[in-house]
């Protein structure tokens, strides 16, 4: 009889835990943390000034006994600790105690975890990193590949710029601006190159110039001489042409004057006086034709003569320097990124090609390579309809 009664009482006790839980569970579901939530916030509202105080002296505790060496001495860290300890028994009185360790205790954690990678992870990283190493380019230090981008092959230089783990388009970002560095480096390299070479260009085109400039002073000074004698030569000879015409005129009308003298008192008849006029105005004729022809000469030797000084010619010095400049043209032109072009476009679409395949159906869904488009105004959000809270998530939904 006892038997049946205990175990009605223990089915209804089972019946009633049962019943109360789920009880709680509705009461939990229907108001959540509410409670626990209300009371948490009353007790910040009434003791957030001493909360406030104690938050301070924990604070103040960090900048514990100084030390040369280290920074803090070692007192110092046992303060710190035994303050946040104290700091976090006094704040669980009234709070939550898993709140006030994250809030103060994590600190004090943080440090000695830092502390403790630097030796026990750091012997780990050294060990695994010596015999298994496999750290890939750092995210933002791709650009820092595209210094060696002469020297390595595209399998290579894909790999390198995959395993920095940058999006496709900030790999475009960096390649630019690794391969701007590059230019600003080679074009380092070149000024001393092109200093060089500009020095022993100019070093050649002025012993060239200078050379010019000694042998066209010289045969200007040699032609201004050889003009100045060959003037003088043409000014004696005309001088002694014209004093010999002269005198020859001089003689003919000598010889007139004479025989219009013996004619006018008789002594030679009409004739005679008629022939000697005829012969001499003959003799005039062809003194006058003489001069003529010497004059014309003299004038055509001294227009050769101008051309003496008109000896020296610019082409090759001109082409001498046209060449000069073509060589400089070439050293600044020497730097070209023109060549890269095709490779990175290469290695972009293996990058693509392999962060697109789809392990299921073995393929990859290659996109073209191409500078993202100019963005464009987002799409003008539609107002109206009806809005409801969402009180779980507290956005409102439309």
């Amino acid at each position: 009889m006892a038997l049946p009664i205990i175990a009605g009482v223990v089915a209804g006790s089972f019946l009633a835990g049962i019943a109360k839980d789920l009880v709680a569970d509705l009461i939990k579901d229907a108001v959540g943390n509410f409670p626990r939530g209300a009371i948490d916030y009353l007790k910040v509202e009434a003791f957030k000034d001493v909360f406030s105080h104690w938050t301070a002296e924990f604070y103040q505790s960090l900048l514990a006994e100084p030390h040369q060496v280290s920074g803090l001495s070692p007192r110092g860290l046992v303060d710190i600790v035994i303050s946040g300890l104290l700091t976090v028994a006094k704040m669980s009185m009234i709070f939550n105690p898993e709140v006030t360790e994250e809030l103060f205790l994590e600190i004090i954690q943080e440090g000695f975890s830092n502390a403790i990678q630097f030796s026990i992870g750091g012997a780990f990283q050294n060990i695994l990193s010596f015999w298994r190493g496999s750290y890939g380019v750092q995210s933002g230090q791709s650009n820092q590949v595209m210094n060696v981008i002469d020297y390595i092959d595209d399998l290579t230089l894909t790999w390198l710029l995959m395993s920095s783990g940058e999006h496709v388009i900030t790999l475009i970002f960096q390649i630019l601006l690794g391969l701007s560095q590059k230019y600003e480096s080679d074009k380092s390299l070149q000024l001393a190159q092109v200093s060089s070479a500009v020095e022993y260009l100019n070093r050649i085109s002025f012993a060239y110039n200078e050379t010019l400039r000694a042998e066209a002073e010289r045969i200007l000074a040699r032609s201004a001489r050889i003009a100045e004698e060959y003037y003088d030569r043409i000014i004696a000879l005309a001088d002694n042409m014209l004093e010999r015409f002269i005198s020859r005129v001089n003689e003919i009308d000598a010889e007139t004057q004479s025989h219009l003298t013996l004619y006018q008192n008789n002594a030679i008849s009409e004739d005679t006086m008629r022939a000697v006029l005829i012969e001499n105005t003959m003799l005039l004729d062809s003194t006058k034709q003489s001069y003529d022809y010497f004059i014309n000469l003299l004038t055509s030797e001294i227009n050769n003569a101008s051309t003496l000084t008109n000896l020296i010619d610019s082409a090759t010095f001109n082409t001498t320097m046209r060449a000069i400049a073509t060589e400089y043209a070439k050293l600044l032109g020497a730097i070209t990124f023109k060549n890269y072009a095709s490779r990175l476009t290469d290695v972009l679409d293996r990058i693509n090609t392999a962060r697109t395949y789809n392990f299921a159906t073995g393929q990859s869904s290659l996109s073209p390579i191409n500078l993202v488009p100019a963005p464009t105004a987002p799409t003008a959000p539609t107002l109206g309809g009806t809005c409801t809270p969402d009180m779980n998530t507290e956005i409102t939904r439309c």
